[in-house]
This record gives C-alpha cells, sequence and structure tokens, in this order.
C-alpha cells in the first residue's frame, strides 16, 4: 500500500489540469485495473418502490410519483434514502403528481373521462418528511385525464391544458390565468416563466413567456413540428415528428436556434407520456434495445420493446461524446420515462422500481457514461492544461 501511495504522489504532484484531484486519482485507479471500474450502470440506486404508473416529477434532490398503499403520492428524499406516503385528494381518479420546491400538485376526477380538478398541498419543511397537506383545491373544469392534462409545477407557477386553452395559476397572486387558442395545446410544461407545449394540425412546437410586459405576451409558434415537449433554462426538447423513427431535437429560445432534423438520437415516444426531460445541457430519453444496439436488461435478445436509458449531450466541445455508451445504460421499463434534475436521473427500471442514477460520473471527462481509456487519452493530451472549448 505504502508503494501505491508513492506512484499516487509521483503521477499526480506535477500534474496541472483542469480536474479535480478526486477526478485525476480516480481516472488514474481506473487505469490501473483491466477495462473500465465504473459505468452509469454500475452505480444505479434502486429505491425498492414499485410506482404505480410510469409517470415521474423531480425537483431539487425529490423525486414525486403515484404508489403507496393505499395508492397516494409519494416523495423520495434523495439525501436521506426515505420516502413518505400520502393520501390523495378525496376523489377517485388522481394521477401524475408533480413537485417544485415544498410543493406538491395533482390533478384529479371522479372518472378517467371527466373533467379534473387541480389540487395543491405543501410539504412541511422537516427531517424526517412529513406528509403533505391540507389540499386545497384552485381550479375546476380542467380536461380528463384521457387528454394528457397533467399539470406542471416549477416555482411560483402551475400550468396546464384545457379544452382549445392553456393556462396557469401563481402561488405567489393566488390567480388562474387564462390563454384561450382555436387549436387544442398538448402536453404543458414550464419552467416557471416561460410555458411550452404542442399544439395545431399538424403539431407544432409553440411557447408563451409569462415574464414578459403584459403588452408584448404572445404565443410563439416555431413551427416546428413535434411533441412531448420539456424546457429547461430556455431551451426546449421535443419528439421530432418528421422523422421515422422519431428523434430527439431542441429548440433554443433565446438564440432563435434549433438542432437540425434528423441530427438527434432515436427516443421512443409512448402514447400518454412525455417523452424527453432536459436540464441544462443533457436531454434524457429512452431508447429501444434494437435502435440502441445493446442488450441492456441483460436477457440475452435485443428487442425492440424493451429500452434502455438513453442522453443527449447538446452545445458540447468536440472532445465530449455525443451520447450515453448504451453498453454503460440502464434498462427502462418500455411503458415509463426518464426525468432529469440537475445531475440525477429518474426513471422506472425494468423491474418495476423507481430508480435513479447521478451523472456524470467522477472521472468520465468525455461524459459517455464510462470511465476508461478514453478518459485517459484526454487527460493525458491536455496535461499541464486547462480542459476548455475544444482544445485544451
Amino acid at each position: 500500500m505504502e508503494k501505491f501511495r508513492e506512484i499516487v504522489r509521483r503521477v499526480v504532484a506535477p500534474a496541472k489540469i483542469g480536474v479535480t484531484l478526486a477526478t485525476v486519482l480516480l481516472v488514474f485507479l481506473s487505469f490501473t485495473l483491466p477495462g473500465h471500474i465504473m459505468t452509469v450502470k454500475g452505480m444505479l440506486v434502486d429505491s425498492g418502490m414499485a410506482p404505480t404508473n410510469p409517470y415521474f416529477s423531480i425537483d431539487s434532490g425529490r423525486i414525486a410519483f403515484q404508489g403507496g398503499s393505499p395508492t397516494g403520492v409519494v416523495i423520495y428524499d434523495i439525501n436521506s434514502s426515505s420516502s413518505i406516503s400520502f393520501a390523495n385528494p378525496p376523489q377517485p381518479a388522481c394521477l401524475f403528481p408533480s413537485i417544485s420546491g415544498d410543493k406538491v400538485v395533482v390533478a384529479c376526477s371522479n372518472g378517467y373521462q371527466a373533467p379534473q380538478t387541480l389540487y395543491y398541498c405543501i410539504l412541511p419543511h422537516s427531517f424526517p418528511m412529513q406528509a403533505c397537506g391540507p389540499w386545497t383545491a384552485v381550479l375546476t373544469g380542467l380536461p380528463s385525464i384521457g387528454q394528457h392534462p397533467y399539470p406542471a409545477i416549477s416555482g411560483d407557477l402551475v400550468a396546464y391544458s384545457l379544452n382549445n386553452a392553456f393556462g396557469y395559476y401563481r402561488f405567489s397572486t393566488g390567480t388562474n390565468i387564462t390563454i384561450r387558442t382555436d387549436y387544442q395545446p398538448h402536453y404543458v410544461t414550464s419552467n416557471g416563466e416561460i410555458i411550452a407545449f404542442t399544439g395545431g394540425s399538424p403539431d407544432t412546437l409553440r411557447y408563451y413567456d409569462t415574464s414578459a410586459p403584459l403588452g408584448q405576451r404572445a404565443i410563439v409558434n416555431t413551427t416546428l413540428s413535434g411533441e412531448y415537449p420539456s424546457i429547461s433554462q430556455s431551451t426546449i426538447s421535443f419528439s421530432d415528428t418528421t422523422t421515422t423513427p422519431e428523434r430527439i431535437r431542441y429548440y433554443d429560445i433565446l438564440r432563435n436556434q434549433s438542432s437540425r432534423a434528423g441530427i438527434g438520437p432515436v427516443g421512443i415516444p409512448t402514447p400518454g407520456y412525455a417523452g424527453t426531460s432536459i436540464w441544462d445541457n443533457r436531454i434524457v430519453f429512452k431508447i429501444d434495445e434494437v435502435s440502441a444496439g445493446f442488450d441492456c436488461n441483460g436477457d440475452g435478445t435485443m428487442s425492440s420493446t424493451e429500452s434502455c436509458l438513453g442522453y443527449w449531450n447538446i452545445h458540447s466541445p468536440s472532445w465530449v461524446a455525443t451520447t450515453l455508451a448504451y453498453s454503460a445504460a440502464p434498462a427502462v421499463n418500455f411503458g415509463g420515462f426518464p426525468v432529469i434534475y440537475d445531475k440525477i436521473i429518474a426513471f422506472q427500471g425494468s423491474n418495476g422500481h423507481m430508480q435513479y442514477v447521478t451523472v456524470p460520473l467522477k472521472g468520465d471527462v468525455n461524459l459517455d457514461g464510462i470511465v476508461d481509456s478514453n478518459d485517459q487519452g484526454i487527460v493525458n493530451s491536455c496535461q499541464g492544461q486547462l480542459l476548455k472549448g475544444t482544445t485544451c
């Protein structure tokens, strides 16, 4: 062991590269052993909890989903690996809880095709966690569950779809605002200021900036054909419906620029559930094993009805991998889809449990999900320099 420490001191001490000492040590260790020593799949955390549907909402350190016994809302705290479950509002059908900070929202109805009521509750700011409550109704008359009306909460704002309209509720003012349209908005999502959705015939990606001055607020039609949008910061990811199979695409609002059609990775659009989730420069999605070219669940076959976790690194320098290496990808439930917040990706695993991974791994310089010789090559080529831009 003392000899090993001396080797580490001799190799690491003179190095002046733009990565942390911990990362250098991890990369060094990975090259003293055969193959790689760490992958995204290998770092998977299984909560052991089986949600009743594969829809998840994630915020800083917390994941919300439908489950528990009897079925209600479950909030899982990542830092403590603990959870709390509590009853839905007193209506028969409640699905797709959404969380932001200490606020939880859910839409409920008397049946799958009945109009819904939007409810919210506040989680006590305490540890261990306590049940959320009481439930407060803020709006009635939302479209039925069968029309994909699940609300999206971000900060002070809750966005939702209505019949030939969309709307939003602000906690700070206690008011609902309705924006009428001559088409049905689909898959409404928000970053707390901008509301994104698809609509029209065919569906195109659109957005509405609630922070703009009153006289300047308007629906912007990007004219990009797509579905299942997700928004983070000022970038919207979505499934491009002009390609077969559908591929992932994104639109940058501030730059008024979009990625080219057909260059993104293949993603599976699942009817009833949004297909992508974005945070900063990473878009997560699911991909079937045949398209990925890898048996992610390890059952010995590659199937078009079994899926893998995928992510796309956008706006990245040349030494960063475009996508997660599928040999490092965990298996994802075919009916679900992954969600991301900061460095946490949550999803329903092939065993039905809520699972999550943290990315990027320490030492994964090229962000492909594997710590291996490729990372060593990048570090060696930048010896004594900073990793920045497309060059050292």
